[in-house]
């Protein structure tokens, strides 16, 4: 069987984007200034981003006009979280300024050069193990949570309601036909969550559908939304979890076939102040 290489150097990678161009650089001028995953919202037909900090990022109509140009129909309002690199707007008070006021969080006008887009999974709820099983089907591996490197910081907090994790598996083709047989469900169980719990098991399944393949692999950055879990769970165990543990089967080789137990990943949460 083929190993898969570690992806080590994934997020960085992910984030780097050195090979870009941008018309909103000269080549003496570094293509972007900054980047990360955001949250996408959209208001009243007017769409920007907003990080972790609650700090809003507005692109420019121009930049945005780039990406229309290249990817017709492109519209930010159709997803829910991303990965850009942006540069500064130059709006005579330096880069990196916000464009109104000094108040925290700030609002930032940016120039997108690049975008990526992060899937969201809404994590679900089931009532006992057997129905995890029986209700969402679980056919085939995916690859380790967190790309083969343990100090990349994923899976990771993100926000009180979402939690960022490397998500992928192999398939036959990268193509759209092929990936959207695909399908992988995260859930937690309600019978595992008791009075006084400090810790959120999520479970995350992957299901190929009828593609056997193993000649690609896909993987991304994916938003988990606890938002349901984590009222449901505070609900039932009269508080907010300390942790959030991820138990998925994984692979690193080019294989089909489920392994018999679980890879762990915890990630500490931090609970709103209230």
């Amino acid at each position: 069987m083929k190993q898969l290489k570690s992806l080590t150097m994934l997020a960085l990678m992910l984030l780097m984007g050195v090979t870009m161009t941008s018309c909103f650089s000269d080549d003496t001028e570094s293509t972007y200034d900054n980047g990360g995953i955001v949250h996408v919202r959209s208001v009243m037909g007017i769409s920007y981003f907003e990080d972790q900090a609650g700090n809003t990022y507005y692109p420019t109509q121009e930049s945005l006009n780039s990406f229309i140009a290249n990817n017709p129909g492109f519209d930010l309002s159709d997803y829910r979280m991303a990965n850009i690199l942006y540069k500064w707007v130059d709006n005579g008070e330096g880069s990196g300024q916000a464009s109104s006021g000094t108040q925290s969080p700030r609002r930032y006008d940016i120039n997108l050069v690049y975008f990526s887009p992060v899937d969201v999974i809404t994590v679900e709820t089931v009532s006992d193990q057997a129905t995890l099983e029986s209700s969402i089907a679980e056919t085939a591996p995916v690859l380790p949570l967190d790309g083969g490197y343990t100090e990349a910081g994923i899976p990771g907090y993100y926000d009180e309601n979402t939690i960022v994790t490397l998500l992928g598996y192999y398939l036959t083709s990268l193509t759209t036909d092929i990936k959207n047989k695909h399908k992988v469900r995260v859930a937690c169980v309600d019978e595992e969550i008791q009075s006084g719990s400090a810790e959120l098991t999520l479970y995350v399944r992957h299901d190929r559908g009828d593609d056997n393949g193993t000649t690609n692999y896909y993987n991304n950055y994916t938003g988990l939304d606890v938002r349901n879990v984590i009222s449901y769970f505070r609900q039932k165990a009269g508080q907010y979890p300390a942790r959030i543990v991820l138990k998925a089967k994984t692979t690193g080789y080019a294989t089909t076939t489920l392994p018999t137990g679980y890879t762990t990943y915890t990630v500490n949460y931090k609970a709103p102040t209230e």
